[in-house]
Order: structure tokens, then sequence, then C-alpha cells
């Protein structure tokens, strides 16, 4: 039975990654993989942000690079 759910799993993680396209996400995957190690906390935060950050994108709360700069520049009182 775990087998068939892992192979369930790995083949809707294919479909997934296939079809995505924001390379930072697949970036953050990568280097989920990659690190193994992780403190599982760590780890569930990272996903949860990760999820949070996609969701973001989807509803289109997103800055263009100018508003982003100046956001940054007036948390560090720039």
């Amino acid at each position: 039975m775990i087998a068939m759910k892992t192979i369930d799993i790995k083949t809707e993680l294919k479909s997934l990654i296939d079809q995505e396209t924001n390379l930072s996400l697949l970036e953050t995957v990568k280097a989920l993989f990659k690190q193994r190690d992780f403190d599982p906390s760590i780890e569930k935060e990272m996903i949860s942000r990760a999820l949070e950050s996609e969701q973001d994108i989807k509803e289109g709360k997103v800055y263009t690079i100018d508003e982003a700069d100046s956001e940054l520049n007036k948390r560090l009182g720039l």
C-alpha cells in the first residue's frame, strides 16, 4: 500500500513540475530535495511559505520591481 502511494505522489509531483514555469519555485523545490537533513519544523515552514507565495501569485498579490524596491527602502528607512 505504501509503495502505491509513493508512486502516486511521484507521478503527481512529476506532472506538477512539468507544468511549472516559475523558476523561483522550481529552484526552491530543487533545494528542498537536495537538503534532506532539514529540521522538520524548518522544512514545514519553508513549504508553508512557498505555498502561500504561490497562492498570492495566483491571486495577483504581487509587486512590480519598482514597488518592491520602494517598499524595501521604506522598511529600511532609506
